[in-house]
């Protein structure tokens, strides 16, 4: 399984964000005051084995 988390720029943001696994991508944006892991984090594993994951950490969260 493949992992990588790095920043990107987005209209002047520094928006952070995690790609998991391999495959047809699935798009993971958590809720309001949550976070990536506090959403996801138990089901990432299992999803990342037959998708690619790309979450995306929401500004002031």
């Amino acid at each position: 399984m493949t992992f990588k988390s790095d920043y990107s720029y987005v209209n002047g943001l520094k928006m952070y964000y995690e790609i998991n696994g391999e495959g047809k991508p699935l798009v993971l944006i958590h809720g309001g005051g949550s976070t990536i892991q506090t959403t996801f984090g138990r089901i990432i594993p299992l999803l990342a084995q037959y998708r690619k994951l790309i979450a995306v950490e929401l500004q002031a969260h």
